[in-house]
C-alpha cells in the first residue's frame, strides 16, 4: 500500500502546533492559575489560548478535516471573563 502525504497540510498543521505550544510556554512563564471545568478536570489560560488558535488556525488549514480540542465544554459554564479576554 502507497501512503500519499499532504505536505502542505502536514506543514500548515505543524505551524499551528507550534503557534499554539509558543502561546501555551508564555503563559508557563507567568505566574498562571487553573480553573476547573464543569468535570472538575483543570484548564488554564494557556488552555484557552492554544484552543483559540487550533481553532481559528485548522478552519482554513484542513477543511472537512475535524479536530478534537480541549477544551470543547462552552467556556463561560466554567471560567471567569478575565481568562477569556
Amino acid at each position: 500500500m502507497e501512503l500519499t502525504v499532504n505536505w502542505h497540510l502536514l506543514n500548515c498543521l505543524a505551524e499551528i502546533a507550534n503557534q499554539a505550544g509558543r502561546a501555551i510556554m508564555a503563559v508557563y512563564e507567568t505566574d498562571f492559575e487553573h480553573r476547573l471545568k464543569a468535570d472538575d478536570s483543570p484548564v488554564t489560560e494557556a488552555d484557552i489560548r492554544a484552543d483559540q488558535i487550533v481553532r481559528a488556525r485548522q478552519a482554513g488549514a484542513a477543511t472537512g478535516i475535524s479536530f478534537v480540542c480541549n477544551p470543547q465544554e462552552n467556556r463561560a459554564s466554567y471560567l471567569d471573563k478575565s481568562l477569556m479576554s
